[in-house]
């Protein structure tokens, strides 16, 4: 029977590497591949962009796709919170819209922070 690799052949190390180095660049790719396509990134920021001053509450909670996760700041303040990031509104006491502040997005939820969080996990 015939050996297919010498093992004193000088070569097998590098050839290791590169095996090594094509493995982790395909499973990279294929996890690039299945996150943008199975999480896309979402248009919350956006819609929280639509809300205004004098909305009611009603308004605000279809435009943010439903009712508040919860209250701060005494009640004033209403947040939603989505996989992406968290809408702060405030409303005043017939229930319109005050204020909003800015997006607050989750940490690791752009793409870039995604490949950073995976090269550190694998050592790189």
């Amino acid at each position: 029977m015939e050996q297919f690799l010498d093992p004193n052949d000088p070569t097998i190390p590098l050839l290791t590497k590169r095996v090594r180095l094509g493995t982790l660049l395909f499973i990279l790719a294929a996890i690039l591949v299945t996150h943008f396509i199975y999480l896309p990134w979402s248009d919350n920021e956006a819609r929280l962009d639509k809300v205004r001053t004098g909305m009611a509450r009603e308004e605000v909670e279809t435009i943010l796709r439903g009712p508040p996760d919860g209250l701060r700041h005494g009640g004033s303040e209403f947040y939603w919170t989505f996989h992406d990031g968290t809408a702060n509104v405030r409303f005043d006491s017939d229930g319109k819209v005050t204020g909003k502040r800015d997006w607050y997005r989750n940490h690791g939820s752009s793409p870039m922070e995604f490949i950073r969080r995976l090269l550190r996990k694998i050592g790189l």
